[in-house]
């Protein structure tokens, strides 16, 4: 347990555990460090992992201004957190709001990336779907000023995409919301309209050819219900499946045998550069090439 501050003044508070080659989780936009308590009893055995709660997540510090959530200052967050460890590159595995950060790290910052898992990074980037995304966002932004946490953590949780949750992990489900319902109200508007609402308006296809400029190697996945991993057309991909319905996302979380099948792949290519997109709960991210 650690705390550093960034060059504009704001605490970010961190967890190192274990030891072995860095892996650097990015949590969801409701999610915490918290999140990923399941992936670091899982690999903390092997590797060293890192969590951390963003800026407007306590026990961060919960900026009111505005101005201070960006999604760049996301990405320099994360790489004050690397330098913060003594982590000069790290596997990077980001869920959502986390994965869009995943992303922009890797595209501006290659050079601290060994790897990439995006996970459920889709939602709100088609052009087609920009209009409505942005709408959603300011009234989830408006709920939490007006509202609480507490109500807006019960709306989200009964949301379409967090009921397999409930359905396959109740106790997992009911830890997610009442931990959501904790959240800074005004640290959740912020983030929300700081930098959720900044997305790119691009298909994650394209994302993703920017990204594969930087990275020798790939990894996709899809709901199918093939092998564990296959080949695609180009030899530098790969295909990974999705678990069964449900199990791809458990509340804020992906689901370990998910993120475990990811790092089958690719951790064992320690000396390459990958990229993993991950397709969220209900559909896919979608060819890379």
């Amino acid at each position: 347990m650690a705390r550093i501050r960034t060059d504009d003044g704001v605490d970010l508070y961190y967890e190192s555990t274990g030891d072995g080659p860095p892996l650097l989780f990015l949590h969801e936009f409701a999610g915490d460090h918290r999140s990923w308590d399941a992936q670091v009893a899982h690999f903390a055995g092997r590797y060293q992992c890192i969590v951390y709660a963003a800026r407007g997540y306590q026990p961060s510090s919960v900026p009111d201004d505005g101005t201070a959530y960006s999604k760049q200052r996301a990405v320099l967050d994360a790489l004050a957190i690397l330098d913060a460890t003594g982590t000069a590159a790290a596997h990077v595995i980001g869920l959502s709001m986390g994965g869009f950060c995943g992303l922009h790290l890797t595209d501006q910052r290659p050079d601290r990336v060994l790897s990439l898992v995006a996970a459920s990074v889709g939602y709100g980037a088609p052009p087609d779907r920009a209009r409505a995304f942005h709408e959603d966002t300011a009234r989830t932004a408006a709920t939490f000023l007006a509202d609480g946490s507490a109500v807006t953590a019960d709306l989200i949780a009964h949301g379409p995409g967090r009921i397999p949750c409930l359905t396959h992990d109740p106790e997992g489900w009911t830890r997610f919301r009442d931990n959501l319902a904790n959240h800074s109200a005004i640290g959740s508007a912020n983030t929300m309209l700081g930098v959720e609402m900044n997305r790119e308006t691009t298909r994650p296809s394209t994302m993703s050819r920017l990204i594969l400029r930087k990275l020798r190697s790939a990894v996709m996945t899809y709901r199918v219900s093939s092998s564990l991993v296959s080949r695609t057309a180009s030899p530098s991909m790969w295909r990974l499946p999705l678990p069964d319905p449900g199990e791809g996302r458990y509340g804020s979380r992906p689901a370990p045998r998910l993120v475990e099948q990811c790092k089958k792949v690719f951790v064992s290519f320690e000396r390459r550069r990958q990229f993993v997109g991950v397709g969220p709960t209900g559909g896919q991210v979608g060819p890379v090439l």
